[in-house]
């Protein structure tokens, strides 16, 4: 098992894929921390107040609430990727124990997802402190909200990583894995939460997501949840392990040839 998980990892760290996803979502979140938080600082009645801990937490949080595609994209990677090039055949013949293979392949999705998540949360954190310093603000860290937003929302995008490598062994085409993440995530999940009725929208995979991170601008533009942080991690476990699960089954089918 410790064999296989290396050699995961070293197939993740020596491709020019999982390091342009890495660079590109910290310099996404980043720019739009900056820009975000520009507005919120010289943009009159910005709905961002950032002289309170909800408003500077949901920016640090920027990355569970708008730039998780990118996590969800290098899980779906993970498994996809040798399906793309036709290697799955040779690691399954080295390595015929698929329990084994799967496991190894959704641990390192969640490294990816853990070593993503804290590297952009703290390039997050750095570019929001170092602007509300400049205009006499308090970055907030010292509340006990903006440290349980920060670990919810490491946590979250580990998660959503494990998601992707799930969905890549469930839909193995790469190309339609990733184009209908994005889709999804950016342009439906969106839509759905303005469009549908009551609180149905809180449950939502995206929603949960926001409620587990403690709270997104996405939260802040739709209204609060009806779920505590706890309750949305749960959820947010549940929803990971069920497509764990259903991917480990599709992933136990594969036939090679």
């Amino acid at each position: 098992m410790v064999t296989q998980l290396s050699s995961e990892l070293r197939k993740l760290t020596t491709t020019w894929s999982w390091w342009a996803i890495g660079a590109a979502m910290v310099l996404c979140t980043t720019a739009l921390v900056a820009v975000l938080l520009l507005s919120g600082l010289h943009v009159e009645q910005s709905p961002l107040d950032l002289s309170t801990v909800a408003g500077v937490k949901a920016v640090y949080s920027l990355g569970a609430g708008i730039t998780y595609v990118f996590t969800l994209v290098a899980g779906i990677l993970v498994v996809t990727s040798e399906y793309q090039t036709g290697t799955m055949a040779q690691t399954l013949l080295a390595n015929p124990d698929r329990r084994s293979v799967y496991l190894s392949k959704v641990l390192a999705a969640a490294v990816s997802g853990l070593v993503f998540g804290a590297v952009t949360l703290a390039a997050s954190v750095a570019t929001t402190a170092a602007l509300l310093a400049s205009e006499g603000l308090s970055p907030q860290l010292g509340e006990a909200a903006v440290t349980r937003g920060l670990g919810g929302t490491v946590a979250t995008l580990t998660l959503w990583a494990v998601i992707g490598a799930g969905l890549g062994a469930l839909v193995r085409n790469q190309l339609v894995a990733v184009v209908a993440v994005v889709v999804l995530s950016q342009a439906v999940e969106p839509m759905l939460r303005i469009a549908l009725p009551g609180r149905a929208a809180d449950y939502l995979p995206s929603s949960i997501a926001d409620a587990a991170s403690g709270g997104t601008v996405m939260s802040l533009a739709m209204g609060s949840s009806a779920l505590d942080q706890s309750t949305a991690l749960g959820l947010m476990l549940a929803l990971t392990a069920v497509v764990a699960l259903v991917g480990a089954h599709r992933f136990r089918r594969y036939q090679v040839t």
